[in-house]
């Protein structure tokens, strides 16, 4: 079960993360929500911090789908930052960043904006 921790509830590493979750990774605990209603799927931010504790395989932190055919990934492809948005099963957008995410006693804010409006 994941843990929903408050102000100064663990300081294991000297830093206070107010209402943060933490997984472990033995168990299938997982966060599901669905949303009442279709969003904006061709403008949008995502925007969270992570600490990573396991390296050198895929860690995925988000994957959302509509069906089988559409989906939204977001993971540490080995040691890499990796988001993929899937369309009729291909690899229609996707970002695998150059830098390595190998700290494991760092705070990663990761921040990315989508606009499939634009030609590029």
């Amino acid at each position: 079960m994941p843990l929903i921790l408050g102000t100064n509830s663990i300081k294991d590493t000297g830093y206070d993360v107010a209402n943060s979750l933490r997984f472990d990774s033995g168990s299938s605990d997982n966060l599901t929500r669905t949303p009442s209603s279709v969003g904006n799927r061709k403008t949008f931010t995502i925007s969270f911090w992570v600490k990573r504790c396991k390296f050198g395989s895929n860690n995925y932190i988000m994957a959302t789908s509509t069906d089988t055919s559409e989906a939204l990934l977001v993971f540490f492809n080995g040691d890499k930052f990796d988001i993929r948005n899937l369309t009729s099963g291909s690899g229609a957008l996707g970002l695998t960043t150059n830098r390595l995410f190998r700290d494991p006693s760092a705070w990663f804010h990761i921040v990315t904006a989508f606009d499939t409006t634009q030609s590029t």
